[in-house]
């Protein structure tokens, strides 16, 4: 097309402005205030094309001359008028300065385009111009221009010519033709990124030269850089863009960013020879890179540097000016945020989000699998895969932009190679960068390990859950996912349920039909009958497990996973449809239950009469009546369910009443459920036939038990890795959390940051990965925001975003370890107790030269305090009971897991580094009545057999005194807490929102998101959620309270265990001190072998999964990697 752009339907709502090829710039409601968000990533075209739509349509574009400055100099003998230029366009306001000069030339450049357009040249392009220009109505004269010089105008006519300029510029805007032309747009200082929503108000824009480099590279030799960057760097024409908090240039000839300066601690604005080495030249220095750039005249550098300097002081002073703990973002005030424990509500939320996106969506993971399921069970469409979803926004216009962890390939088997090609794949809207590149960045041992997803920089989430396999949990943490309907144990005569009477003729016709179909197939369906482990479709093709079948002797010695009793398995789906995996097209499909609900009832009753029927079967072949009986029970039982609904939401209905008149009452032992019981809902269907029907969970890699086996063939993602039906999965617990508003921004740019380095770095050159953005913290806090049907409840308190970033991972110059001030400070001005949550504990003292966090340091300093002032001060530390590495201990295979297990230990209890040994050193005689440390368990029953299995705990969190929390991925180790190692990203929520409670006895004001998420982790891990909250007596809101601490926490923590090693004989244990007592303590078979009758028994005095941290565990043995093994050539700080 002609590449003078076309006006169309000009006479009606919206303004289409076509470029040369053909691509829609915008569409825009006439007399709208600024264009859309998605300009920024829409095709870029030359600055000098002719008739670009720059402006809004039909919004005036208001000029006023408002004051003249005389130079009295020698310098502008010709022009000594300096003419100041206020415009206003829509919500946008700027200001010019321009000489008679300026004017002067615009008039000419504008009077060349005229005559060209009168000159009929034979080409189609000069044709398409001719002809928009007639349509435009642009053929009348230019407006009158004054002619007499500015040298020879007295002091009266100076005004006089001010008032003829501003005339004259007038009603030279009102002419589209002429208000559009590149000469125009120039002299007024607009581009194609002036009036923009979200990038904040007009800022200064012009012409300049750049000279090349100036980054700050983190690799190669630096003297050598710099002699380049002196001798061999080019200037070039760069048109320059300052915004509220960055500033970026663009190259004219085509309109592509170059890059993107943020504001930060390291910004200054210098200029003059002596700083620059040129003239008329201007310094911007970041904590990024050095922009030098030459300016044409010593006013224009004079501008430039007062307006760069002022927006530093005011739109940029948050990250221009220090912040609390170093950070790279300041505390924003009553923001809107929210947690979630374990993945399910994450996930969902996630979901939730991604679908509502309209403009951006940002992803960092250090591992993301593209085939990970948000929401479960899964639905037709496989709508909530991740992959899916996003493909369905970018096919919207969505521009998704992922930051994935570059792993070394001997090391981990995440295979993010995999993971972008998949995703990149799929639509040209998704851009993938992975980062960084070990041989050239010279980067081997660290990772980026932040987690976050940002929907159009007004929402994040951020946390310990990356998108991937086996992070999908709930507070129920199944240990079993055989999917299908399955038999608790075989019924007996006793057990069976009376039949009503009413449905003896649907029995009968069940029964005849039965028979009939008996008759007509010479097999029916006893596919069932051939034993228990029949996997169904979902498994995606694994092997069927024979009744008698043992558990792996690895497992057994690594957890005591010991099998006994029986459970049947079918293939059918908690919705009414089998679960089954395509191989060939790797999607899961889901069979649709029809619109009949009569239908979907009668499938469900025939998938319980075969289950039944198999039962029966087994135990007595000749019995074939009793299954359709069971069957006709069924449709009664399904036939009363929504009834049974009906009563549950009043019954929940009334809870919630009861919940709110009670909102500020002390006189019951617990506050209302922090969680809404609709998150607590049961995940499958069950009845009174003693009968569990649900989807399959995980599938395929998802099902995951790290200890047992690490995962391989992540591009096979729907075969599984492990026998779900002899090994449990290992359930995940995680913390997660969500931002909206400014602290969102801050996320956003964190990731624009990371983003653009990475660019830099490793596709510069590359259009296709262009630079990003941060959008404007103007007015954010007036943006809607996500609502809480998507994202759940949300709080309102005061949050900062932290973060551990150096130069190999953000390009920064400084390293910022934030998220470690803020641990420290909190632990030292915490009142009444600290309860944390955390992957890893290796913190040592002061000055150890191995560990360098003070985490442990702080703890010790505040609890020694605490014994001499004779308060009541608890530290609750939950932890892994063993690290999640593929391995046995004891053997070659589980060097790492005791690598890590050693630092672990040394940090609580052996040695005189050891928090507990330099209490009981400093005259504590118990240290554990301050602090003390524990794990989570869960047991349950593959086909009949129990099982056992750890509790990943995958947390990142520190709650202190009902009143701050900090959720994030960092670890309490080195590699998170230091800064120059890990990549990490936290939030710190202070509360501000205040509710009634109790601490140290006394009645007390408790934040309400601190106190919400800490007494939510207790019910969980006491077994309180599927009550309801004050079951037993037990009152959770007292942290401190020797009833509760003592009482409760620590008792129930300790009877678990008992429990769990009587049942199971499981490690970690107490009894097991040696390697040799190790195999000796895994030789003996538990009770859960032996007698399983009694083991169920003992089983139920379990509540929840909180067990005590065994201190005495392998205590006589070395559990460094020795000399010989790979991991003792790896540097220590790998392991800290």
């Amino acid at each position: 097309m002609d590449p003078l752009a076309e006006l169309l339907d000009h006479d009606g709502e919206k303004c289409v402005i076509q470029q040369d090829g053909g691509d829609k710039m915008d569409v825009l409601p006439r007399g709208g205030t600024c264009f859309s968000y998605s300009r920024v990533h829409e095709p870029s075209c030359s600055l000098l094309t002719p008739n670009r739509l720059l402006t809004l349509p039909d919004c005036p574009l208001e000029v006023k001359i408002v004051s003249v400055e005389r130079d009295h100099s020698s310098t502008h003998i010709l022009y000594p008028n300096l003419y100041v230029i206020e415009l206003r366009h829509g919500d946008f306001q700027w200001s010019i300065r321009r000489r008679y000069k300026h004017f002067q030339q615009l008039h000419q450049q504008l009077q060349m385009y005229r005559a060209a357009m009168s000159i009929p040249l034979p080409t189609k392009k000069h044709r398409e111009r001719r002809r928009s220009y007639r349509e435009d109505n642009a053929r009348r004269p230019l407006p009158r221009f004054p002619k007499k010089p500015e040298s020879l105008l007295s002091q009266e006519e100076v005004q006089q010519r001010a008032e003829q300029l501003e005339a004259y510029l007038s009603n030279l805007v009102m002419v589209p033709a002429y208000r559009m032309n590149p000469h125009t747009m120039q002299f007024l200082e607009v581009s194609h990124l002036s009036f923009v929503g979200g990038l904040g108000p007009k800022g200064r824009e012009g012409l300049v030269y750049k000279r090349s480099g100036g980054h700050h590279s983190a690799r190669g030799c630096v003297r050598l850089h710099f002699l380049f960057y002196q001798c061999c760097s080019r200037w070039r024409k760069r048109w320059l863009i300052a915004k509220d908090t960055c500033v970026l240039y663009v190259r004219p000839r085509d309109g592509v960013i170059k890059s993107v300066l943020l504001m930060d601690q390291g910004f200054q604005v210098q200029s003059g020879f002596m700083a620059t080495g040129v003239n008329h030249g201007l310094l911007v220095t970041n904590l990024t890179r050095n922009l030098l750039v030459k300016c044409w005249t010593k006013r224009k550098e004079r501008e430039w540097k007062d307006h760069l300097q002022e927006l530093a002081k005011t739109s940029g002073r948050d990250f221009t000016h220090p912040n609390r703990y170093d950070a790279f973002a300041p505390v924003r005030t009553a923001s809107r945020c929210r947690w979630y424990i374990d993945g399910s509500k994450y996930c969902e939320a996630v979901a939730n989000a991604i679908d509502m996106a309209r403009e951006e969506i940002f992803i960092a993971d250090w591992w993301l699998t593209p085939e990970i399921y948000l929401k479960r069970p899964v639905v037709p469409n496989n709508r909530w895969r991740l992959d899916q979803l996003l493909q369905k926004k970018a096919e919207e216009g969505v521009k998704v932009f992922v930051l994935l962890y570059k792993e070394v390939e001997m090391a981990l088997n995440i295979n993010s190679l995999y993971s972008k090609q998949k995703l990149a794949a799929m639509h040209p809207n998704i851009k993938i960068l992975r980062h960084p590149d070990h041989v050239t960045g010279g980067i081997l041992l660290w990772a980026h390990h932040e987690k976050l997803v940002v929907i159009d920089q007004k929402f994040a989430f951020l946390g310990g859950l990356d998108l991937c396999y086996g992070r999908w949990d709930d507070f129920n943490h199944r240990l079993t996912d055989v999917g299908g309907i399955q038999m608790q144990r075989q019924i007996s005569k006793s057990e069976q349920p009376e039949v009503n009477t009413s449905m003896s003729e649907v029995a009968n016709r069940l029964l005849a039909s039965h028979r009939l179909r008996r008759q007509q197939q010479s097999g029916g369906d006893n596919g069932l009958t051939e034993g228990y482990g029949t996997t169904d479709a979902a498994d995606g093709g694994g092997e069927a497990t024979p009744p008698g079948a043992a558990t792996d002797a690895d497992a057994r010695n690594r957890g005591r996973r010991s099998l006994a009793g029986g459970r049947l398995s079918t293939g059918a789906a908690a919705n009414g449809g089998a679960v089954y995996v395509d191989q060939e097209e790797g999607r899961v499909v889901v069979g649709d239950d029809g619109s009949s609900r009569i239908a979907s009832n009668l499938m469900r009753a025939r998938r319980v009469f075969r289950a039944v029927t198999a039962c029966q079967k087994l135990k007595k072949p000749q019995q074939t009546e009793v299954p359709l009986i069971l069957e006709a029970a069924a449709i009664t039982t399904i036939a009363n369910r929504q009834k049974k609904r009906r009563s549950t939401h009043l019954h929940m209905g009334m809870q919630a009443f009861h919940r709110h008149t009670r909102r500020d009452s002390l006189d019951s032992l617990n506050t209302p459920c922090d969680v809404p019981r609709s998150e607590l809902r049961a995940s499958s269907l069950e009845d009174e036939l003693g009968l569990q029907g649900s989807a399959k969970y995980w599938l395929g890699k998802d099902y995951t038990n790290f200890i047992f086996k690490d995962l391989t063939e992540v591009d096979n993602p729907f075969v599984d890795i492990v026998d779900r039906n002899v090994t449990p999965r290992m359930p995940w617990h995680d913390i997660g959390a969500a931002v909206s508003g400014a602290a969102a921004r801050d996320i956003a740019r964190h990731f624009v940051q990371r983003w653009n380095f990475t660019k830099f770095e490793k596709a510069k050159q590359h259009e296709n990965y262009p630079w990003l953005l941060p959008k404007s913290y103007q007015d954010v806090e007036l943006e809607s925001t996500l609502p809480e049907s998507a994202v759940g409840k949300l709080f309102t308190a005061d949050c900062q975003i932290l973060r551990s970033a150096s130069n190999w991972s953000t390009g920064i110059k400084a390293i910022e370890s934030s998220i470690h001030s803020a641990y420290i400070d909190n632990i030292v001005n915490a009142k009444h107790y600290i309860y944390i949550e955390n992957q890893f504990f290796i913190t040592l003292e002061q000055g150890n030269p191995t560990v360098e966090n003070q985490i442990g340091e702080a703890l010790f300093q505040r609890i020694l305090k605490a014994h001499r002032n004779k308060q009541n001060f608890r530290v609750y530390v939950v932890m892994p009971l063993l690290p999640a590495f593929e391995g046995e201990v004891g053997t070659d295979t589980g060097v790492a897991i005791q690598a890590i297990t050693h630092w672990n230990y040394a940090s609580m209890c052996r040695g005189d580094s050891s928090i507990l040994e330099r209490l009981k050193a400093a005259d504590v005689p118990d240290p554990t009545k301050y602090i003390d440390f524990f794990g989570l368990r869960k047991h349950d029953e593959l086909h009949g057999k129990l099982t056992q299995e750890l509790v990943y705990v995958h947390s990142k969190l520190m709650i202190v005194d009902d009143e701050v929390t900090i959720i994030g991925s960092a670890n309490i180790n080195d590699r998170s807490l230091l800064g120059r190692r890990d990549s990490e990203l936290a939030v710190v929520v202070h509360d501000t929102d205040r509710e009634k409670s109790i601490m140290d006895g006394r009645i007390y004001s408790a934040g309400r998101f601190a106190g919400a998420l800490r007494r939510t982790l207790f019910r969980e891990h006491l077994g309180l959620l599927e009550g309801d909250g004050s079951s037993n007596g037990i009152d959770i809101r007292d942290p401190v309270a020797s009833s509760f601490y003592d009482g409760v926490w620590r008792t129930t923590a300790r009877r678990n265990a008992q429990i769990f090693e009587k049942v199971f004989r499981c490690i970690p244990s107490d009894s097991v001190r040696t390697f040799v007592g190790l195999r000796e303590f895994t030789a003996i078979p538990g009770l859960a072998e032996t007698d399983p009758e009694q083991a169920r028994n003992e089983l139920r005095e379990i509540k929840g999964h909180l067990v005590d941290m065994p201190m005495d565990f392998l205590a006589e043995e070395s559990l460094s990697p020795a000399p010989g093994t790979k991991e003792a050539l790896m540097p220590v700080a790998l392991w800290t």
